[in-house]
């Protein structure tokens, strides 16, 4: 969730987007927006630029992807997350007609930085040099990128179908009140930076609430199992508990002897459980890359580890705490006297 919200932040540099359809899985499709509409941009102050973006159906050595062009001459740092090649290089690279390919299309095509691929969109087929590999999520991953100049210099470019807006920092408030009446009459989609990343963070922390709903309910479910384990162990130890108070165990002792047995029942089950998780968590880590034909970065968190434990623990406690009591509850007599 953190190298998402990262990739955002990289390569998404614009103030305000400008939109003539929503947001769809095949960003080719997308709606142009009318070349009116750059026109009464031109009356607004405060603009500093306007990224064009387009969206083209491409196929890199016979496979399906998608071409995105910008124009990257309008940015001070490219906007792009990269993960194979220099960023002084990949700029320069993609500013003289090289582009750039997400790290699926890399990982499926045994593509590497300088290495040449063939690329076709709209019929037409140009040998094109890979400048880098970034980190890509629009479109599955299978993104190509290229220079919106440099591109259309060799391939038949759509027309913008998003407008990426920047503006001055003081005039950032005007210019969004006016793009929002502009796009009102004339039908187009707004959306500032702040809208798109509160979207963006809404659906990463759905995802992460369900996580943990996920952990609490097998929480819940493992204390309702150490509750049934040691009532059982209290049924199968009545007798024994009642020996143990005649000859003189106080309740308070026969508790502590409950709660120390739920203890080191978690700490068995706890200790080789994370062993277990974390040797597992590494085998989908490594297996992903097969699946999804890129890798992630398996790392250890020690503390959070340790929190995952105490709170196991705390957990084996508390649901012993009603076990226990009844132990101590128990009568000396009747329970010798129990079958």
């Amino acid at each position: 969730t953190g190298d998402v919200t990262s990739w955002l932040d990289r390569t998404l540099t614009a103030d305000f987007l400008l939109r003539a359809s929503r947001p769809r899985v095949d960003m080719s499709e997308a709606h142009s927006i009318p070349d009116k509409i750059e026109e009464q941009l031109g009356s607004i102050p405060g603009i500093e630029s306007i990224d064009r973006v387009s969206f083209s159906v491409a196929s890199v050595n016979g496979t399906a992807a998608t071409l995105m062009v910008r124009e990257l001459s309008s940015h001070n740092d490219i906007p792009v997350d990269i993960v194979e090649g220099n960023p002084a290089e990949v700029e320069q690279g993609m500013l003289s007609g090289e582009a750039v390919i997400g790290t699926m299309i890399a990982s499926r095509m045994k593509i590497k930085v300088h290495d040449t691929m063939r690329m076709e969109v709209a019929g037409i087929s140009h040998s094109v040099r890979v400048a880098g590999i970034v980190k890509e999520y629009t479109a599955g991953g299978l993104m190509v990128i290229m220079d919106r100049d440099a591109a259309s210099l060799v391939y038949p470019i759509e027309p913008a179908q998003v407008f990426g807006i920047r503006c001055s920092p003081e005039a950032t408030a005007e210019v969004g009140t006016q793009l929002q009446t502009l796009c009102r009459d004339q039908g187009l989609i707004f959306q500032s930076l702040e809208d798109l990343r509160d979207l963006v963070r809404s659906m990463i922390n759905g995802l992460m609430t369900r996580l943990w709903l996920i952990l609490i309910m097998a929480l819940i479910i493992a204390g309702f199992a150490i509750i049934n384990t040691l009532t059982m162990s209290v049924i199968e130890q009545t007798r024994h508990l009642g020996m143990l108070r005649v000859v003189g165990m106080s309740r308070l002792q026969v508790f502590r002897m409950f709660l120390f047995q739920a203890m080191v029942l978690s700490l068995l089950a706890l200790l080789p459980g994370t062993l277990v998780g974390v040797l597992l968590a590494y085998l989908i880590t490594v297996s992903f890359g097969g699946v999804a034909e890129y890798s992630l970065t398996f790392a250890v968190h020690p503390l959070l580890l340790l929190c995952y434990v105490a709170s196991g623990v705390l957990l084996s406690l508390v649901a012993a705490a009603l076990p226990a009591i009844r132990a101590g509850r128990l009568k000396p007599l009747e329970a010798i006297h129990q079958e």
